[in-house]
């Protein structure tokens, strides 16, 4: 076959066969008709920026359809563009039917008008190579027990004529067969986004893409359209999501046993995952500790608005969140089921929190007091909603501390919650004390003894 005449078409130089031209030669020029469209067809043809299908569109309105629509049996082999614009504007065109003697040659033609064409991808113009090596290699090119040999001539004559090596071919035959099978699964835009680079994925990737099992190549597909730029960075984040489509809250530990739950903040989709209970039911079945200071030093701010947006998006649960840096929380647009407290184990702590809450409205607070260190005096607890008083050292700390810390929170009326791990209790013991008038029993205070946990 002679694929060294060139024949204009349009306003691009193209090649073509000798016979195709003179097949084009031969017919006549016909007034406007119904043409068909073939989508295999139109696959092979680069689409066409927005910008130069509107100055397209322009030329046309302004002189008319200049350049003829190529067609083969009815069927647009070029001018897929220009014929849309004159349908929708109601304008005439011209057609150039050619002979052609089968489909496999309608494919060539395209394929070896396109080649000459400049402004194509490297990735357009290796589909465009392995798309014709893997047409040409079917049955109708070849003898009926063709062999590894008639494959290689393939590779070889299609190389000679694209001046590339003849291993290229066979490596651009499989990308090509890569782009034809993910067009099946995902649609031809995306695989025409692959070959354009306005998906950037390399060729290797695509092959492999390709070859994934349907379910997980739907998915990987899924991450690239979302700004995977590589196969193993799709894969990954494919694994994020299967893994956090099992994240869910933990049960609490004996530390914080006041709520039912704690989250680790990571695991986004925790607060989905986890069976919510009845509204009706125990308040403490609601609870979520967050596990993290989500305003802490070397937090992301991101990650913290992430986090503030899956609580506005979980009414289901009540969210305890807890920091230290306590400026961060007068200036942050709180949902209604938040909690929001600190940790005070010191006097300095106790004066310093009460500032801070005390100017805080509209979100309720609470307060965790350790009181294995010292006594602590706040100004007035009414700064917060609920009081929870615990111990976490092995030492229990003295009656009369945990007996001020009661008062206080009665007095501005708190709730109050007692952790079990605060076993001092007072153990009061009447003693006979030897006076002048006689012998009789007084109630004298002594140091409160340990209860056993």
């Amino acid at each position: 076959m002679n694929r060294n005449a060139t024949e204009n078409l349009n306003d691009e130089a193209a090649k073509a066969p000798q016979s195709f031209i003179d097949g084009m030669a031969s017919e006549h020029i016909q007034e406007r008709a119904e043409l068909k469209i073939d989508e295999e067809f139109q696959f092979l043809i680069p689409a066409i920026s927005e910008e130069e299908y509107l100055q397209l569109e322009q030329n046309i309105l302004e002189y008319g359809c200049i350049d003829p629509i190529v067609t083969w049996e009815n069927t647009i082999l070029d001018g897929h563009n220009r014929y849309k614009i004159c349908g929708q504007n109601e304008i005439e065109y011209k057609i150039h039917p050619i002979a052609l003697d089968n489909r496999v040659d309608a494919i060539d033609w395209i394929i070896d008008h396109q080649l000459g064409r400049r402004n194509l991808t490297d990735s357009q113009k290796s589909y465009l190579i392995g798309k014709r090596y893997n047409t040409e290699k079917k049955v109708a090119y070849r003898p009926k027990k063709a062999d590894h040999s008639d494959q290689l001539i393939t590779s070889e004559k299609i190389a000679q004529e694209s001046k590339v090596g003849s291993a290229t071919v066979r490596r651009d035959a499989k990308f090509a067969a890569a782009i034809d099978s993910l067009k099946d699964d995902a649609g031809p835009e995306f695989s025409k986004k692959l070959l354009s680079g306005e998906i950037k994925l390399s060729k290797k990737d695509v092959i492999k893409l390709a070859e994934k099992p349907i379910e997980e190549k739907e998915a990987l597909l899924s991450e690239i359209q979302n700004g995977a730029k590589r196969l193993s960075q799709a894969e990954i984040a494919l694994q994020s999501r299967i893994e956090s489509q099992n994240d869910t809250f933990e049960s609490a530990g004996s530390d914080i046993e006041f709520a039912a739950w704690s989250w680790d903040v990571r695991k986004l989709e925790a607060p989905r995952n986890t069976s919510a209970p009845l509204l009706e039911g125990p308040e403490k079945q609601r609870l979520v500790y967050l596990k993290s200071d989500i305003f802490a030093e070397g937090f992301p701010v991101d990650e913290t608005e992430k986090v503030l947006q899956v609580m506005r998006e979980s009414p289901q649960w009540i969210f305890m969140v807890h920091t230290e840096r306590l400026e961060r929380l007068e200036e942050t647009d709180w949902p209604f089921n938040v909690l929001i407290g600190c940790v005070v184990d010191s006097q300095d702590k106790a004066e310093h929190s009460w500032e801070y809450f005390e100017a805080i409205r509209n979100v309720n607070k609470f307060v965790i007091c350790d009181l294995h260190k010292e006594s602590i005096v706040f100004d007035g607890l009414y700064a917060f909603n609920w009081i929870i008083i615990r111990n976490p050292s092995k030492v229990q700390p003295e009656w009369q501390r945990v007996e001020s810390i009661l008062e206080q929170a009665r007095a501005d009326g708190l709730w109050i919650y007692w952790m079990p791990n605060v076993t001092v209790r007072p153990r009061d013991y009447p003693r006979r004390l030897e006076q002048e008038t006689g012998s009789q029993l007084e109630v004298v205070a002594t140091e409160p003894a340990q209860m056993a946990a």
